[in-house]
């Protein structure tokens, strides 16, 4: 028997294999991918701090964290600014405040820097400033 009268037969058979095997990817959808490792911490990571109030003193509210204390400093009608010290990286920057709806705590947003990059601000807390929440993007 000649080689290429054997290619020429099994030809029509391969083409039906892939259009089986096309037609049940197609049914099945695309094969599944393993999950990769989780991502590294990355600098667009939040960073999320409890800070409690460790005194007041004129304007100036100082708040310590176990990742370092700032201060917040009342510089206008709701509106207040942040300078410290977090993670070993300097803190700067503003935020303005508005009242919950049920009036018994307040929440904060604003922007600033984290070590010379830039950081969206949220947060909030109870009027008493006892302690407060700060969200750093």
């Amino acid at each position: 028997m000649d080689l290429r009268i054997g290619a020429r037969m099994l030809a029509p058979m391969r083409s039906i294999r892939c259009l089986v095997v096309a037609s049940l990817m197609a049914l099945i959808g695309p094969a599944p991918v393993p999950a990769a490792a989780p991502a590294p911490a990355s600098a667009a990571a939040k960073i999320v701090i409890h800070g409690t109030l460790r005194g007041v003193k004129g304007r100036t509210a100082t708040f310590t964290s176990s990742q370092g204390s700032f201060t917040a400093t009342w510089i206008g009608t709701r509106h207040y600014r942040l300078g410290g010290r977090i993670d070993g990286l300097r803190l700067r920057g503003s935020f303005r405040t508005h009242q919950t709806t049920r009036r018994d705590s307040y929440r904060a947003s604003g922007s600033g820097t984290l070590g010379g990059r830039s950081v969206r601000i949220s947060g909030g807390g109870p009027n008493n400033l006892s302690r407060t929440t700060l969200i750093l993007r």
